[in-house]
This record gives C-alpha cells, structure tokens and sequence, in this order.
C-alpha cells in the first residue's frame, strides 16, 4: 500500500470510529467556557454528509478523479465505506426530523427550538439524487426553508444554506440569490463567518448551477486572501477546513474582464489552495480534540475530518500535489 493510500485508509479508519450506532458523529459541547460534553449536534453529521459526496460514487457530486489517487481496489474500497457511512448519516437525519419538517440544534429529544442552520443542511442532506423526484415531505422541506430564509434577522449564512438547498432542488432562487450576492460583495466584513460563507456559497454556485459563477468566486476568494493574510490559521481546524473547502468549488465559467483576468484569479486560487493544502494535512496527522476544533460553541472532530480529507484529495487532484 502507498504512503498516500495509507493515509487515506488511516483518516477513514478515524471517521468511522467517530459514528455511533446510531448514525450520528460524535459531536460535543462546550460547557462554562471550557470543558467539553457529548451532546448532539445534527448539523456536523449533515455537514460530513456534503463534505464527503465526492467521494460517494453514487452521489451526483461524486468526482470520478479522486479514484486515480489510489490503486484500483483500494479506491473501490474507499467509495464503499463512504457510500455506507454517508447512508447511515441520512438515516439519522431522516429520524431526527420533526414534523414540520425541520431540524432541532441539539436533536430530536432536546428541548431546543427548530434552528434554521441545522434544519437547511439535514434538508440538503436528505435531497433526492434526482432532483425531478420530488415528495410531499420536499416541498414541506422547501416551504420551511423559503420560511427561515424571509426572517427579517435572517443571516449570511442562513440565506446563503438556504440559497443551496433552493438551487439543489431546481426551485426558484432569484430574490435569495441577489441576497447572497450582496453579502460576497461585502464579505471582507464578515469577520469570523465569512469561511462558513464561503464554503456553502461556493458549494450553492456549483451545484445548482447559478449564473454569475464568476463574479461570486472573484469576491469570495479576495476577501478569503485577506482574512488569511490577517492569521494564515484562520483561527483554527474549523475555519481552516471550511476555507479550503470553498476556494476547491470556486469556478470562473464566467470571467469579468477577459482570458487574462480569469487567468489571474485561478492563480491566486492555486497559491491559496497549496498554502492551505499543507497544513490541513498536518491537522488531519494530529490528533483532534473537541477544543481543537470547535466553531463557536459545539464541535465534531469526525466531522471535520470527514471535510478534511474529502478536501486534500481534491486539491492533491487540482494542484498535482501529495502531502509529503
């Protein structure tokens, strides 16, 4: 087996270890400002869900590329295990969804409000891979997001997942979509949120095929270069993971200025992408306490494992390049 193939079969044998019977990933909460409890989160399980359906050769995100990376029977393998582990998530998705079709923040049992982040990515978790079959139980899922997404104290964030789901699902997205657009012409003032952002912003782009590609990915990607020359961390695992994330699924399919100004922008892209290629491989190598790799107040260390080595076999695949 090659180092790279090994490396690959030792963060899969980590994610696994991470899923309880249940489904679910393990996932935590901080208590008083610093000690750590398992509590459920289902929104990092929908959050490994996307992260790994590049991986998933019956996903319709699934990139056929990622097989050249590793000998043929291993990257069978691969595919297998990742095809079952994203099953089992659905299905703990699936059950933890209230009649009304959303999602609560710490699960089913807990006595937490329905929370529009996790109920717009479990949604988009659980979308047909066809999107022309559609059920009664979408179209409850399409009216609760269309709902969070109008709320007058609606965020970044929200109106950006929100944006996904609607695009995936080949529902109308205009009025969402000159929101979103707003916010990545002024993403540098995003501060803390803007890797989240980004990430689903890009994924919103790509996947439902929006129009204006281009301009999306030329803000997002200069306020991304900003933010990293402030702190090359991004302020740890989570933002770090989210960020490669987001510049992997920025496309330029329609340049503002001319071949040479696409040019520019897809360099800039792959400088990017090497700086943070090198270390999410040393943070996939080390271990992954909860603290270590939290976003704001929960954290789910199979979870962003899952995004991150989803993550380095794309870039390993655009950039040419092995983690040494």
């Amino acid at each position: 087996m090659s180092s790279f193939a090994s490396f690959v079969d030792s963060a899969m044998e980590r994610i696994e270890s991470q899923q309880l019977i249940t489904g679910e990933l393990l996932s935590f909460e901080v208590v008083e400002g610093k000690r750590w409890q398992t509590r459920p989160y289902p929104v990092w399980s929908a959050i490994a869900h996307d992260a790994l359906s590049s991986l998933d050769s019956g996903s319709p995100a699934f990139d056929s590329r990622m097989l050249d990376l590793l000998p043929r029977e291993h990257a069978r393998s691969v595919c297998a295990r990742v095809a079952a582990i994203r099953w089992r998530l659905r299905t703990y998705l699936a059950w933890e969804e209230e009649a009304g079709g959303t999602w609560k923040r710490c699960g089913r049992h807990s006595d937490s409000a329905a929370d529009a982040a996790t109920t717009t990515c479990a949604a988009s978790a659980l979308l047909p891979v066809h999107p022309g079959r559609f059920a009664q139980t979408d179209c409850r899922r399409e009216k609760t997001v269309r709902h969070f997404a109008s709320q007058t104290e609606c965020s970044c964030i929200i109106a950006a997942l929100a944006l996904r789901y609607l695009g995936q699902s080949g529902a109308d997205t205009r009025g969402l979509r000159e929101s979103v657009t707003e916010w990545c012409r002024q993403c540098e003032n995003l501060g803390a949120d803007l890797p989240w952002f980004a990430w689903v912003t890009a994924r919103a782009w790509r996947f439902g095929s929006l129009p204006g590609a281009g301009a999306i990915a030329d803000a997002l990607l200069g306020g991304l270069k900003t933010m990293h020359r402030r702190d090359p961390s991004f302020g740890g695992v989570a933002p770090l993971a989210f960020t490669l994330s987001a510049v992997l699924n920025l496309r330029w399919d329609e340049p503002a200025a001319g071949s040479g100004h696409e040019s520019s922008l897809v360099s800039a892209q792959r400088a990017l992408l090497e700086e943070l290629l090198d270390a999410t491989v040393l943070a996939i190598e080390s271990p992954l306490a909860p603290a270590g790799c939290a976003y704001e107040d929960s954290a789910s260390p199979g979870a962003l494992l899952a995004l991150m080595l989803a993550n380095t076999m794309l870039a390993c695949v655009d950039t040419g390049r092995y983690p040494r």
